[in-house]
């Protein structure tokens, strides 16, 4: 049976997995010809959603009701959403269908407010991935989604971490004439960022579970949610900068390693 969380995340506890284990939903199955809409426009069409670039994106004809359908053929256990105005009264239900028959794994709660989001499940194998939206005042977009297995962070993270939808950086312009009167700014650019340090890796998960993670060629963008149980909200999709090595911590094995993220939220 499915707890939720909040609005923008339902969690399962399974076996002993903490619902505050972080969550990293890197793997997609879902490519741009297995998204198909009830509605769509002819420069945002529902395949734009395969594409993890937030510069393209589906978007409605109107704003009545909507549905998306994902093709899925592979067990999956999580669904992100990310860049999207899904705002205000906007609601969100989520059905898995096999065959010809369709139940719901997500009902209709209020969508999160703008903000990326995962929704996590019981591990299912659906034909297909049905997505409903209705109430949005506007004709509902989203850039991108994911569908896919998420990867469990094999520690927790405690004390020293900015969540992601905190760690604000803001370029701007101006500021102070040149008799040092204030005269207001011109702001660039705002994004995200947040660094996670992870330790005491024990030598077999890293390299089957993480380093797959570190090593994608092209890298691609993930959805991270820091710790799901107390701030279901702090969702980010985010991407590797830098170059993250890991190091053996101890003479056993165990590994540690820095992650920086750049994100949206």
């Amino acid at each position: 049976m499915s707890l939720v969380i909040s609005d923008t995340l339902t969690l399962v506890q399974v076996d002993a997995v903490s619902p505050n284990q972080p969550r990293l939903g890197w793997r997609n199955f879902a490519g741009p010809d297995d998204f198909s809409a009830s509605s769509e426009t002819e420069f945002s069409p529902a395949t734009n959603l395969g594409n993890p670039s937030t510069a393209f994106g589906w978007e409605a004809e109107d704003a009545t009701e909507q549905t998306i359908d994902i093709d899925s053929d592979r067990p999956i256990d999580y669904l992100g959403i990310a860049r999207h105005n899904l705002r205000g009264a906007a609601e969100i239900r989520i059905e898995f269908g096999i065959g010809s028959s369709f139940s719901v794994a997500f009902d209709w709660q209020l969508a999160p407010s703008g903000q990326a989001a995962m929704f996590v499940f019981n591990e299912a194998e659906p034909d297909v991935v049905r997505i409903r939206i209705r109430n949005n005042s506007t004709a509902p977009r989203i850039a991108v989604i994911y569908v896919g297995i998420l990867t469990l962070l094999q520690r927790r993270i405690y004390v020293g971490h900015t969540p992601v939808t905190m760690g604000r950086t803001v370029e701007t312009v101006g500021g102070y004439s040149e008799s040092g009167q204030y005269l207001g700014e011109v702001q660039r650019r705002e994004g995200r960022q947040t660094q996670v340090s992870m330790e005491n890796l024990t030598p077999d998960w890293y390299r089957s579970t993480l380093d797959p993670f570190i090593a994608q060629r092209p890298r691609r963008p993930a959805f991270f949610s820091w710790r799901p149980g107390s701030y279901p909200t702090e969702v980010g999709y985010v991407w590797l900068t830098g170059n993250p090595q890991p190091s053996n911590q101890r003479a056993n094995g165990m590994m540690q390693i820095d992650m920086s993220f750049e994100a949206i939220t």
